[in-house]
């Protein structure tokens, strides 16, 4: 199969992460002159059609190095999952959680590599060079016999709908996690608001935000924002790793549902696997910097859930919600540590924002009718960051919020619709090593999503 002709590397660019996220959005992207490129600054015209609007071509030479692609792996699966893993960790116990977490990420990694190879069989087979998560989805199933094939807008349809309920999802676990830690650095201060008023607040920072209609004007932000992150995670690491022996490791309630999603939560970036590997200057290189930045990926996460766990009987939904934060001269470090992940957690709001926006758009002006399509735009971002924050108040517990995201529409992206993708794909070279594989790794990924959403709605309940 082939993996991509070689790119030109003279003049190389690298594309900012803001950039990059911007591929995602154009990838599903119906609204045309809404949205520009981040990375490029041709302004050469391209016709509608199915492949992204301004995606990189294959002598373009501004794709992404190897270097470049590795670190926008690290920083699409590097969120508030990973801060989420130590409370997850403790409802599954420590060895379970280890095994668990290491099939999860084996399995989801998996499913990353047989997305770009059925997106690289389809662009053989119909001569489009760049092709999205949905459109893989609608022509796996437009090439299958029979009666089967007139589904296939439905089957882009739903992957469009999973990817707008994940988003979103992830919008309202970041207004909570905001809203949490604010709350922990005004109690530092004397200042005593709950969490809803704060949430509330809060849209004084989200809403305005969402009005940017070019990604390039974020760019510096979100540059800023990853900055601050990796500071803020090495303090946390720091910290975790000096108390550990503060306490005795006590195994929590076993909940393995509830780990199953939060631990698919963490792995947030398969969505952005297609645009990377578009954006790629060598396309035939990305195979091995994906596995490099996921094997990275994934020893970051079993070492924060292992010493997360170590040093807290019980995690907070948060591990930055179980840091010191009483009396401000001793414990500064971690009140800014706080500060920091709001502040890069508040950037990526704003930027995974465009994704649904960029799906619902055109559905949105047809619904307002003409007289409010000039305003649709504004009047879609303010309903959403609202029904984002009601969600966030509904749903009080920040690894409630995490697991049931996780669970229900994490779970189908990143388990479920890859391997059945694959069985449509290669229809003729199946093999029973291929049909047991598949059908598996989607059986997990079913029943992870049906026990999980129960389990956590239930939970959900009894609070």
């Amino acid at each position: 199969m082939s993996t991509g002709r070689l790119r030109s590397e003279t003049g190389s660019k690298e594309p900012s992460s803001a950039a990059l996220q911007m591929s995602s959005v154009q990838e599903h992207s119906e609204e045309s002159g809404l949205i520009q490129h981040a990375a490029n600054t041709t302004n050469s015209k391209t016709e509608e059609s199915d492949e992204y609007p301004h995606a990189p071509r294959e002598t373009d030479a501004s794709g992404s190095s190897e270097k470049g692609t590795f670190f926008h792996i690290l920083k699409g699966n590097i969120g508030t999952g990973l801060l989420g893993l130590p409370a997850a960790f403790a409802y599954a116990g420590l060895p379970f959680a280890i095994i668990g977490m290491s099939v999860i990420c084996i399995l989801a990694v998996h499913c990353m590599f047989l997305l770009v190879a059925c997106a690289r069989c389809l662009r053989e087979r119909t001569g489009k060079k760049n092709l999205h998560y949905a459109k893989v989805a609608e022509l796996a199933v437009l090439g299958l016999s029979g009666r089967i094939s007139r589904y296939s807008r439905l089957a882009k349809f739903i992957v469009n709908t999973f990817l707008v309920i994940t988003q979103l999802g992830l919008c309202c676990v970041y207004i909570l996690f905001v809203a949490e830690n604010v709350k922990q650095v005004l109690a530092a201060c004397g200042v005593t608001l709950g969490t809803d008023i704060l949430i509330a607040l809060s849209l004084i920072a989200f809403v305005p935000g969402t009005f940017v209609r070019k990604l390039q004007h974020l760019a510096p932000l979100s540059g800023v924002a990853t900055l601050v992150q990796v500071v803020s995670i090495v303090i946390i690491l720091g910290y975790l790793g000096s108390h550990t022996h503060v306490q005795e490791m006590r195994v929590a309630p076993y909940k393995p549902a509830l780990f199953f999603g939060v631990a698919v939560f963490s792995l947030e970036g398969i969505c952005l696997v297609l645009p990377l590997e578009n954006d790629m200057r060598q396309r035939d290189k990305f195979g091995p910097t994906l596995l490099y930045g996921m094997v990275v990926t994934c020893a970051l996460y079993l070492l924060m859930g292992i010493l997360g766990m170590i040093a807290y009987r019980q995690p907070k939904g948060s591990i930055t919600l179980d840091l010191p934060h009483e009396g401000i001269p001793e414990n500064l470090p971690y009140i800014f540590v706080r500060l920091f992940y709001a502040f890069s957690i508040i950037a990526t709001y704003f930027i995974q924002f465009y994704v649904p926006m960029a799906i619902m758009h055109r559905r949105t002006v047809k619904l307002l009718g003409p007289r409010l399509e000039k305003y649709s735009p504004y009047i879609l971002r303010i309903a959403f960051v609202g029904i984002t924050a009601v969600i966030a108040v509904v749903v009080p517990k920040l690894d409630l919020a995490i697991s049931l995201v996780g669970s229900f529409s994490s779970s189908a992206l990143a388990l479920i619709f890859p391997p059945l993708l694959e069985l449509a794909v290669f229809r003729g070279q199946w093999t029973p090593w291929m049909v047991i594989k598949d059908v598996f790794i989607s059986g997990v990924g079913l029943f992870g999503m049906v026990t999980g959403t129960y389990t956590t709605l239930r939970a959900l309940a009894a609070h």
